[in-house]
Formats: C-alpha cells, sequence, structure tokens
C-alpha cells in the first residue's frame, strides 16, 4: 500500500466524488494497520458519519460507511466516542433503526455499532461485510 492512497480516498468520500466506488476501496484497506492508522489521522469517522447523514446518501453507500466504522471501531474502540459523542447531539444511528426505507442489513449494522459504544468491552467479532454491488440496494 503506498503512502497516501488513503488520504486521496478519503479526501474524494469528503468532496463527493465516486463516493460508493470510494468507500469499497476505503473498507478494502481495513486489513492493513497502517491504512487504519491513517484513516485515525484523517478523521474518517466524521467523514462517514457526515457521508451516512447526506439526504442523497444511497442504500449502498450507506451500509457500506456503517460496514467501515464497525470494522474500525472494532479494531480500534477509542474512535467509538465520536461516535458517542454525535449520537448524543444527533441520534442518527437511533434513528435509522426506526426509519422504514433503512435496509435491514444496514439497520443490523447501526445496531451493532450502538451496542458497542454502549458495551465498548464486548466488540463484536463479526464484521459486516462491504457491499460491492452497486446497482443493489441493501
Amino acid at each position: 500500500m503506498s503512502k497516501g492512497a488513503v488520504e486521496v480516498i478519503i479526501k474524494m468520500i469528503r468532496e463527493c466524488e465516486l463516493v460508493e466506488k470510494a468507500s469499497v476501496i476505503l473498507a478494502l484497506l481495513l486489513c492493513h494497520e497502517k491504512a487504519i492508522n491513517e484513516m485515525r489521522e484523517l478523521d474518517v469517522v466524521s467523514c462517514l458519519l457526515n457521508s451516512i447523514r447526506k439526504s442523497k446518501c444511497s442504500a449502498v453507500l450507506r451500509y457500506n460507511c456503517l460496514s467501515i466504522l464497525h470494522n474500525i471501531c472494532s479494531k480500534d474502540p477509542t474512535l467509538l466516542e465520536e461516535i458517542r459523542d454525535d449520537e448524543t447531539k444527533d441520534a442518527m444511528l437511533s434513528k435509522m433503526l426506526k426509519d422504514d426505507i433503512v435496509a435491514s442489513m444496514a439497520k443490523r449494522t447501526a445496531k451493532a455499532i450502538i451496542n458497542m459504544h454502549d458495551q465498548p468491552e464486548a466488540s463484536s467479532s463479526e464484521q459486516p461485510t462491504v457491499s460491492t454491488d452497486m446497482s443493489k440496494p441493501y
């Protein structure tokens, strides 16, 4: 992995350029410790939360962002604090659980993240998978 790949991908997500494809690539990089460190430094949690929050966020992107958040927080539970703060202010994940439009896989992943931050010592070993099929709404 070349240095800077994560930075470019996060920039693409922030600038709404090929966001679904960028989220898939970002998820693939989660198996690299250096990439996780770079994501942490580049504030990936707020970037992904903002992507989910956008009204035009597709079901695939929403699910991929939630899966990335779940995976990265499982590897670095200190990142859950930002999700806790966001959930206290906005309750976005909790609202997703009640929204009929949000697909069941996204709801399950949102619930897993909420459970992780409610019980950080009991983080799930089962990692949600990221959707690479851009045509399939989850």
